[in-house]
């Protein structure tokens, strides 16, 4: 069960389970700000190297085309690289770090072919190799970041380009910079794909465009085999939301969810699940108040939650980040203010090691070219396994390393002291767990606090 509720209750034989948590508020952290030199409007998500610093791009800045940085967990931003147009420019979509170690990305504009954009791979020290220059052909305009297939082979999509109207592409490209065309869009099976691709367990993508379908301008989800088999599985209409700025994220129920920019109830915004089938469930419309346009990719926390952004609405107008449970309950965690926090968060959250929310927004800040920051959220920790075996009552749940949990028993639900089962526990890891004898216990019923957010 995976309910973010100050208090669950399960039956497990003859044992209970419970969970409390969320003691104490959000903090918002503004942990860096751009001043033109060291970049500028960053549109895209951060990525945590193996090495423990984050990765990032802005999309002007430096000089004017953009950059490549690395921030520390402290907030030291030091520029990687600057784009001089011929090695490409305006880089629009997140790093990925491939299981090589190297960091991959695109650009939007640039390279030598006509300034239709590249990608490129990229060293932790700086170090650049541009991997393919498009040539509209090709494809045109790289908007989302690069995933990587089980067998070392990245894939991505343009927004624009291709063979069949300029309605944008799905590539594959080798990391040595082979690149193989797996389909153009047409407009009818969906047209500009601007996400990133999210890839199943067999192999199999799945994406988004922002426009197209069977309405020719609200969009579409699709999936395509690594070999260009196609299929549409959803065509937006408005009412079921329109036009996706964001890739999908595959969850831990096996289903995906993702964002619409327009549409739903007030026409700014849905969040909605689909099966891998393509039946698709609306689960949320924004409302200005709680957010409004979101553009940034969900992220599922070690909660279970839903975390993300929306570029307007929030109590400032200037954006907001959000939770939303998994049954679509929306929570208005922050709203931004140009000046201390930044406005236009376009891009979306990533999780770091210390259970800290880390994103960047466009715009605002110190110069008004943007900031990265963090959020503190206390998550309230999940059980995730129950078992008897032999007499033993074994129980594990989800935990943030460096947060304190408290693990606590009573014998009857009318018994309002609990008491505690063990000492505090300092988290090494994303789980933790417990044991005991189950005795001559009729029966018992456990909780785990969050101590410290």
């Amino acid at each position: 069960m995976m309910k973010h509720i100050k208090r669950l209750l399960l039956a497990v034989g003859f044992l209970g389970l419970s969970l409390t948590g969320l003691r104490g508020g959000v903090v918002f952290d503004s942990l860096a700000y751009f001043n033109y030199t060291n970049g500028a409007h960053p549109t895209a998500e951060l990525v945590l190297g193996q090495d423990g610093n984050y990765y990032g791009t802005s999309h002007n800045g430096g000089t004017t085309n953009g950059t490549v940085f690395q921030m520390t967990p402290a907030g030291v931003v030091t520029q990687l690289l600057i784009f001089n147009m011929s090695n490409g420019a305006n880089p629009h979509a997140a790093l990925i770090q491939a299981s090589n170690g190297v960091l991959y990305g695109t650009t939007e504009e640039g390279g030598t072919n006509g300034n239709n954009g590249t990608v490129f791979q990229i060293t932790t020290n700086g170090q650049l190799t541009t991997l393919v220059s498009f040539n509209t052909t090709n494809g045109s305009d790289p908007m989302g970041a690069l995933v990587q297939g089980a067998n070392g082979t990245l894939y991505g999509t343009t927004s624009s380009g291709g063979t069949n109207g300029g309605y944008g592409t799905v590539f594959q490209i080798t990391t040595n910079g082979q690149l193989t065309t797996l389909i153009s869009f047409n407009n009818t099976n969906g047209a500009n794909p601007l996400g990133a691709l999210a890839r199943t367990a067999d192999g199999t993508l799945f994406g988004t465009t922002s426009s197209g379908g069977v309405s020719g301008t609200n969009g579409t989800v699709f999936q395509i085999s690594t070999n260009g088999q196609f299929t549409t599985l959803v065509s937006f209409n408005g009412a079921n939301g329109a036009n996706p700025y964001s890739g999908l994220v595959l969850a831990s129920d096996g289903n995906f969810y993702g964002t619409t920019y327009n549409g739903g109830l007030a026409g700014v915004g849905t969040v909605f699940k689909m099966t891998r089938t393509g039946s698709l469930s609306n689960l949320a419309s924004f409302n200005n108040t709680n957010g409004a346009n979101p553009r940034g990719v969900l992220l599922q926390g070690a909660d279970g939650n839903f975390y993300g952004t929306t570029q307007s609405g929030g109590t400032n107008g200037f954006g907001s980040i959000f939770q939303m449970t998994p049954g679509g309950a929306i929570t208005l965690l922050y709203s931004f203010d140009p000046v201390s926090g930044g406005d236009l968060p376009v891009a979306g959250l990533i999780q770091g090691p210390d259970g800290n929310l880390y994103g960047t927004t466009q715009s605002g800040g110190a110069k008004a070219v943007g900031t990265v920051y963090s959020l503190n959220v206390p998550m309230a920790p999940v059980f995730r396994a129950v078992t008897q075996s032999g007499g033993i009552f074994s129980f594990t749940w989800t935990a943030v390393a460096g947060r304190v949990y408290q693990v606590q028993f009573i014998s009857d639900l009318t018994q309002t002291n609990w008491t505690n089962f063990g000492g505090v526990l300092n988290a090494t890891n994303g789980i933790m767990g417990g044991s005991t004898a189950i005795g001559s216990n009729t029966s018992r019923f456990y909780q785990i606090q969050l101590l410290s957010p």
